[in-house]
């Protein structure tokens, strides 16, 4: 079972079987049936949908680590080569390359926004603005300085 020669090539496609429910294609869709889908029947901004890669814009500023203290250093970076430090990176632990005040650096990060990252040039001093870090303030891992509560 089956027998030889009984399948074709017809019967082997899902219309060979006529189906009595719509959602199981018994028939193709008309073209002229008016469509039930958001994406064909309602424009953008009736949807609410964005395109891939679209920015919209907020008609004020959009402020960021709102009402945390924050304080200011000086810091040179002393390598061959620029480093880079992300903005959620505890920064008294980044490179040891980078020459500032590590005891007022600790338990804070820079005060940039997320995903972003400050770049330091061999050489040239840049003053930074760090902000404390927020939540159960425990830093584990990175260069193991604290690996615990920073408020312990």
């Amino acid at each position: 079972w089956p027998p030889e020669g009984s399948f074709s090539a017809a019967t082997r496609s899902w219309r060979a079987y006529p189906r009595c429910s719509a959602t199981c294609r018994s028939k193709p869709p008309s073209r002229t049936a008016p469509s039930w889908s958001p994406s064909t029947s309602r424009s953008r901004e009736e949807a609410g949908l964005m395109v891939p890669g679209e920015i919209l814009f907020a008609d004020e500023p959009v402020a960021f680590n709102e009402g945390f203290e924050t304080s200011t250093l000086t810091v040179l970076n002393t390598a061959d080569r620029p480093v880079q430090v992300g903005s959620h990176y505890h920064f008294a632990e980044a490179n040891p390359a980078l020459d500032f005040d590590r005891v007022t650096a600790r338990g804070r990060r820079l005060n940039i926004a997320a995903g972003t990252a400050v770049r330091f040039e061999p050489g040239i001093p840049v003053d930074v603005e760090l902000v404390p870090l927020a939540g159960a303030r425990v830093v584990v891992g990175l260069r193991g300085a604290i690996g615990g509560a920073l408020d312990a």
